[in-house]
């Protein structure tokens, strides 16, 4: 496991988690791109978005737009993918209740992190 450059938490309304977690990586995707980040160890804690990232399961329509755009944010990029337990990445879960929380768009650098995830 590397150490954490960046974290973000946002809010995205009253979706599914399949929605919501994939609306998160493409704007963690897009947040490696804008800091210059182009080695990225990507943790997902929904099997089935790894499955359709690696197309290997059938697309949602609900996420088919963002589903056919990782290939164009990845171009450059040395992605490795694994999926992780929800309970093993408190992390990943802690930001996403914060991000229900606030209820806007938070973007924190190894400097500004919330303790809990030091």
């Amino acid at each position: 496991m590397g150490h954490v450059e960046w974290a973000q938490a946002n809010s995205y309304g009253d979706v599914t988690n399949m929605v919501a977690e994939t609306k998160a990586l493409m704007q963690g995707l897009q947040l490696c791109i804008n800091q210059g980040t182009l080695q990225v160890e990507l943790e997902v804690n929904s099997l089935v978005l790894l499955q359709i990232i690696q197309n290997k399961v059938h697309t949602p329509w609900s996420i088919a737009y963002e589903i056919r755009n990782i290939p164009r944010l990845l171009q450059g990029m040395e992605v490795s993918a694994s999926h992780t337990y929800k309970e093993s990445n408190q992390a990943a879960d802690f930001m996403a209740n914060f991000g229900c929380n606030i209820g806007k768009y938070v973007i924190f650098n190894k400097f500004t992190l919330p303790r809990r995830l030091k």
